[in-house]
């Protein structure tokens, strides 16, 4: 009933979690959520993790126990389950900073949430992409709105003492401002204003279906470049909507005021 994706990483000693906590998800309640992670240690020694939890306006929600990862090994767990953490209560929205004091590690982030009708979901979360940072625009190439579907867009500044201001910009695939009063695709620009950089940005795409969450994904806010590689792929008839078809989609968005052409190259994979 469920899919998401994770992206392979480089190890490194600092990263950024979005994390978040709703309902009584012990329970399995209706629309319950809340954060997991895990971490993987590639070295052939331990390596220790700290974990700092901060609300969305900047507040210290908890800091956690040291945690172990044997060599070559992973942890994953919720957030409560985390060292130190046990007694978080209540609902909360904010962000997890991860830090390894031994060692280096890879780090991941899963929404987890129980459907209208208690279905288990999940989407990754991180980590946020802490060099999208920039006094240019930062973009999402794909948000979708209305009909049932909904898009949650969270920003924060890369560090407590840093200040952001700028505008969200809602553009339609045909570049005129986005309309909503219909289900309407198209992308978000992120502009700081003068003397500010982009914040830390992150957004959840959600659709419903007769007021049932069927899935969820999430988008990173990404800077403009010139080349990008992505997974491709297609099985079975899904224009029939045949059981177990596949097919991929793309978005693609243009931040400046002058058209672009763009080149797409498949390449079918050599794995057997």
């Amino acid at each position: 009933m469920l899919q998401t994706s994770l992206e392979g990483q480089l190890p490194a000693t600092s990263f950024r979690l979005y994390a978040e906590a709703f309902g009584d998800f012990d329970s399995g309640k209706a629309k319950s959520i809340r954060t997991a992670v895990a971490f993987a240690n590639r070295s052939e020694s331990d390596a220790a993790v700290r974990l700092d939890l901060t609300s969305l306006d900047g507040r210290l929600l908890g800091t956690s126990a040291p945690i172990r990862i044997q060599p070559n090994g992973q942890v994953a767990m919720f957030l409560n389950q985390v060292p130190g953490f046990e007694t978080l209560t209540g609902a909360f929205t904010g962000f997890l900073r991860v830090t390894a004091t031994s060692g280096a590690i890879t780090a991941a982030g899963l929404r987890t949430m129980y459907n209208e009708s208690g279905i288990f979901l999940i989407t990754t979360t991180g980590p946020l992409n802490e060099d999208a940072s920039s006094p240019a625009r930062l973009i999402f190439p794909y948000v979708a709105d209305s009909t049932g579907y909904t898009s949650q867009i969270i920003l924060t500044s890369a560090s407590p003492e840093q200040n952001i201001s700028g505008t969200l910009r809602f553009f339609s695939q045909d570049a005129t401002p986005l309309q909503l009063a219909d289900l309407r695709t198209g992308s978000v620009h992120v502009v700081p204003f003068a003397g500010f950089s982009t914040p830390h940005v992150h957004a959840i795409v959600s659709h419903q279906v007769e007021g049932k969450t069927v899935f969820q994904t999430a988008v990173e806010g990404e800077l403009p470049g010139t080349s990008f590689r992505l997974y491709a792929e297609a099985l079975g008839d899904f224009d029939a909507a045949a059981a177990g078809s596949t097919r991929t989609n793309i978005a693609l968005a243009n931040p400046f005021d002058v058209p672009i052409s763009v080149r797409l190259s498949p390449r079918r994979s050599t794995a057997s």
